[in-house]
C-alpha cells in the first residue's frame, strides 16, 4: 500500500465522505487495491456494452451499482468521485470518476423496448422516490459535490439519479411481475418501414381495452412480419409488480409462452 499522509489517516478515521475542508490539491494516488475496486465497479457496465446477456444477474448488478459506488465514494472520498461536470477542475492525480454506470442506463431500457406502459404517469411517484433517495445518498457521500459547490455538476447528477430511478422502477415492475396475462385484440392500422433498424419496427394499433387512442408499439421482427395491415393484433396485458400495468403486442392467436422484451424474455 502507498504511504498515506497523517492528515489522510485522520480523515479516514473520521466520518468518511463528510470532510468539508478536503483539499483536492493534496490528493494521493490510488493504491493497486483501490484501482481494482474501480475496475470491478465497471464489470456490469462492460458486460452490457459487450452484449453479454446474463439476464437477472446483470440487471441486478446494474440496478444496485450506483448505490454501491456511493458507498465506495464515501469510504474513499479522496480517491473517487461521482462528479460528472467539474467547472473548477481537478489536479492530474485527482479523484477517479466512478459514475460511468449512470451513462449506460439507457441500455437497460433498450432491453425492454418491446414492453409498453399503459399510463406512464403512474411511473412518476416511484421514480421520484428512488431517484431523489439515490441523489441524496450520492451527494452526502461525495464531498466534491458540495465543496466547492458545483451547481451544474449537482444538476447533472440529479438528472442521472432520476433517470436511474425510472429505469429501476420500470425494470422491476416487469421482471418481478407474476400476474396472469389478459389478452385483448385490436387491429393493425399501419406498419413502420420494414427496412428500419430493428429498434424502429413499430405497429400503429387501434384503441383497445384501457387504451383509448391509437398508439405505436415496438415489436420484434418476427411479430412485425407476421401481422398484416388491418389484421388482428393480440395485446398481452399484465398488472405489473408495482401495480403499473404494461403490455406487449403479439401475433394472434396468442396462447401463452415467452414474451419478447428485447434482450430478455418474460415467461
Amino acid at each position: 500500500m502507498d504511504e498515506i499522509s497523517g492528515r489522510e489517516l485522520a480523515d479516514d478515521k473520521g466520518s468518511p465522505g463528510l470532510d468539508e475542508n478536503h483539499d483536492h490539491g493534496t490528493v494521493r494516488k490510488a493504491t493497486s487495491v483501490e484501482k481494482r475496486i474501480f475496475l470491478i465497479s465497471m464489470i456490469p457496465s462492460v458486460l452490457i456494452v459487450l452484449g453479454y446477456r446474463l439476464h437477472g444477474a446483470t440487471v441486478a448488478l446494474q440496478l444496485v451499482l450506483p448505490w454501491i459506488l456511493a458507498g465506495i465514494v464515501a469510504r474513499w472520498p479522496h480517491l473517487f468521485s461521482l462528479q460528472i461536470i467539474n467547472l473548477k477542475g481537478f489536479p492530474q492525480d485527482g479523484p477517479y470518476f466512478v459514475g460511468f454506470t449512470y451513462l449506460i442506463d439507457f441500455l437497460l431500457l433498450y432491453w425492454f423496448i418491446y414492453a409498453e406502459q399503459v399510463d406512464w404517469t403512474r411511473m412518476v411517484r416511484p421514480t421520484c422516490v428512488v431517484g431523489i433517495a439515490l441523489f441524496l445518498v450520492s451527494v452526502t457521500a461525495d464531498t466534491t459535490m458540495r465543496r466547492p459547490r458545483n451547481g451544474l455538476g449537482m444538476t447533472a447528477l440529479f438528472l442521472l439519479a432520476m433517470f436511474h430511478g425510472y429505469v429501476t422502477v420500470r425494470v422491476l415492475n416487469i421482471l418481478l411481475d407474476r400476474s396472469p396475462a389478459v389478452v385483448q385484440t385490436s387491429s393493425l392500422l399501419t406498419k413502420s418501414n420494414p427496412n428500419a433498424r430493428i429498434f424502429d419496427l413499430t405497429l400503429a394499433v387501434g384503441p383497445w381495452g384501457p387504451i383509448s387512442n391509437i398508439r405505436k408499439v415496438s415489436v420484434p421482427r418476427r411479430v412485425f412480419r407476421s401481422i398484416q395491415p388491418r389484421g388482428a393484433v393480440c395485446l398481452v396485458l399484465r398488472r405489473g409488480a408495482l401495480e403499473i400495468p404494461w403490455y406487449t403486442a403479439q401475433a394472434c392467436p396468442w396462447n401463452g409462452g415467452p414474451v419478447p422484451l428485447g434482450a430478455l424474455d418474460y415467461r
